[in-house]
């Protein structure tokens, strides 16, 4: 998730529960934001809202990350802030 982008909104956190391995990363993401700013081709809503997601990513021998996957339930955010509709509805 681009933590960067979390400026535009007020009161904006991101809660991380995360684990690493030789293996690789993995880590549960939710951010907790108001839609008081723009956030890519969502316009402002300045309503309360979070996004859930998963991280993920591949470490090398050397334990240093060489890929990273994010995936961001982006469909409820937007349900969330009358941006698209409920599940279930048309």
């Amino acid at each position: 998730m681009d933590t960067a982008r979390l400026d535009r909104f007020a009161s904006a956190r991101e809660d991380v529960a995360a684990h690493a391995s030789y293996r690789g990363l993995r880590a549960l993401r939710e951010m907790h934001a108001e839609g008081n700013g723009a956030f890519g081709d969502m316009p402002a809503t300045s309503k309360p809202f979070k996004v859930r997601g998963v991280s993920g990513g591949e470490v090398d021998s050397a334990g240093k990350a060489t890929v990273r996957y994010d995936y961001l339930d982006r469909l409820d955010s937007m349900s969330q802030v009358g941006l698209a509709p409920e599940p279930g509805q048309s």
